[in-house]
């Protein structure tokens, strides 16, 4: 029984992996969009200013090849991108632990509500 709740569960988990990997590529794809418009247009007011390195993250790497020999980012840019990177990081972390526990809850509760139903129940009538 307890073999196919954890199964039960696992695949709960994989789909809702799958559900995160598409909503964040179309966050990501939505973010890029936004940065591109915003580098166009503080581009053409000042053509000088540096593209942000966000916008190059979502960028393919035949692209970024491409481009390598004329993009220069500051340490403080990095730096800034890698605490970004890493605060999306913790918090979707924190969200999966978070459907961990309401699924585990789930779990017990089913059990419960299992164990109360079959507690009356004869031998003959279980199967």
């Amino acid at each position: 029984m307890r073999d196919i709740l954890r199964r039960a569960l696992a695949f709960l988990f994989s789909a809702q992996l799958g559900v995160l990997s598409l909503t964040l590529q179309g966050s990501a794809a939505r973010q890029a969009s936004a940065d591109s418009g915003h580098a166009e247009l503080s581009m053409q007011v000042q053509p000088k200013e540096p593209a942000p390195l966000r916008g190059f993250l979502q960028k393919s790497y035949i692209e970024l090849f491409d481009l390598a020999h004329t993009l220069k980012f500051s340490t403080t840019e990095i730096a800034a991108q890698r605490r970004t990177l890493e605060k999306g990081k913790n918090s979707c972390v924190a969200r999966f632990k978070e459907h961990a526990k309401q699924y585990g809850k789930q779990i017990d509760a089913a059990e419960k509500d299992l164990k109360k139903t079959t507690a009356g129940l004869r031998e003959t009538e279980r199967n």
